[in-house]
């Protein structure tokens, strides 16, 4: 079995999936478009700002 990882982008991952060429795609936000598809969330991130005095 091989695992590759790429970032390159959440419309890339929807893409790849829909042509059959992944299984597996990733994204950071849900695409409207993408509701033939199947989505589970298996993450979440959050942005923060962080100051010094």
């Amino acid at each position: 079995m091989t695992i590759a990882v790429e970032g390159r982008g959440s419309r890339l991952g929807i893409e790849l999936v829909r042509q059959g060429q992944v299984d597996i795609g990733m994204a950071s936000w849900k695409e409207t478009e993408a509701a033939a598809l199947w989505s589970m969330p298996i993450a979440l991130d959050g942005t923060a700002i962080v100051v010094h005095p």
